[in-house]
């Protein structure tokens, strides 16, 4: 008698982004244009999948030490720079928004963060 098949369970967490092109003809880098603040930028994100997983993965390969991850935090700041009034409305104290341009990889990226994540995975 044959083994009875187990049924698939499907998984429910993403896979790793793969590592892509930091720029390409749609988004170059850096942007020509002016960078974005927080509401714009996930805006476009929701209005434009491709640009949203352009974010999303410049988020993911920007966290290193690395040359690739240098380039990667460059390019999204040259899209993304939030405004201190965003910043005040998110209850971010002024004494706090001046020393996270201080760090290897910006807090305020991190703002960005959670909507790209939530972003691309409706996409998918």
């Amino acid at each position: 008698m044959p083994a009875k098949k187990k049924p698939r369970v499907k998984r429910t967490s993403r896979r790793k982004a793969k590592p892509r092109s930091r720029s390409s003809p749609q988004f170059p880098c850096p942007n020509p244009d002016e960078p974005q603040g927080l509401e714009a930028i996930i805006r476009r994100m929701q209005e434009d999948p491709d640009f949203a997983i352009f974010i999303h993965d410049l988020l993911c390969n920007s966290y290193g030490a690395s040359d690739e991850a240098q380039a990667a935090r460059d390019c999204l700041n040259s899209y993304y720079k939030p405004e201190s009034t965003e910043l005040d409305t998110l209850c971010i104290p002024t004494k706090y928004q001046g020393t996270m341009d201080r760090c290897t990889v910006p807090p305020k990226n991190l703002l960005l963060a959670v909507p790209a994540e939530v972003i691309v995975g409706s996409y998918e």
